[in-house]
């Protein structure tokens, strides 16, 4: 015997029934995480599956009559909250500016409580923490797109600002050396 390719070891695997059936239909395994397993591409399980005649989960959920159900009657629904770019958004039907599918920013709905009214899209509202999952009221700011922009700039200013004051500070206390290329940040620590 030779030596085993090794795009046949792994195929084994996925083509043996048995270990398909107990992945796919035993243990209801996503058919994602089973083509990870095979090292294979989604469409390959999908066509042995067909192979095999197993039964389809799409087929399954038409079955139940779960297809298409919508909100509290779908099993996988998770009380329209849903987390985006580290943002909390929530399901709101009817709001005016909800995006297409019907969801706005969790602290906008705060503001807007807040302040009695609905949004306008030139109105951000800013985390002065910086954590963007930290709605309470008492961390965050109205402001018109031009002001959160000057805000944002004003933060970046002082930050530069104090890096050149430290860097002057640890000279002086003679903590770090100079170097030629200490313009690009590039700072040694004095032996």
């Amino acid at each position: 015997m030779g030596l085993v390719n090794r795009a046949d070891y792994y195929r084994r695997k996925f083509i043996d029934r048995d270990w398909l059936y107990q992945e796919y239909v035993v243990n209801k395994k996503p058919i994602k995480r089973i083509a990870s397993q095979c090292r294979c591409h989604l469409v390959t399980i999908h066509r042995y599956i067909k192979k095999y005649n197993f039964p389809s989960r799409y087929n399954e959920m038409q079955a139940n009559g779960m297809w298409g159900l919508k909100k509290e009657k779908n099993p996988m629904w998770k009380g329209g909250r849903r987390k985006h770019n580290g943002y909390i958004n929530i399901r709101v039907d009817g709001h005016p500016y909800a995006g297409a599918t019907g969801y706005v920013p969790e602290h906008r709905l705060v503001m807007e409580k807040h302040i009695g009214r609905y949004l306008l899209p030139t109105e951000l509202v800013h985390h002065k923490n910086g954590v963007r999952d930290d709605n309470h009221i008492e961390n965050l700011e109205l402001f018109s797109s031009s002001n959160h922009l000057k805000k944002h700039h004003e933060s970046f200013v002082e930050n530069e600002r104090l890096k050149v004051e430290n860097k002057k500070l640890l000279l002086l206390l003679g903590v770090i050396m100079m170097t030629k290329s200490m313009d690009k940040g590039d700072l040694r620590l004095a032996s």
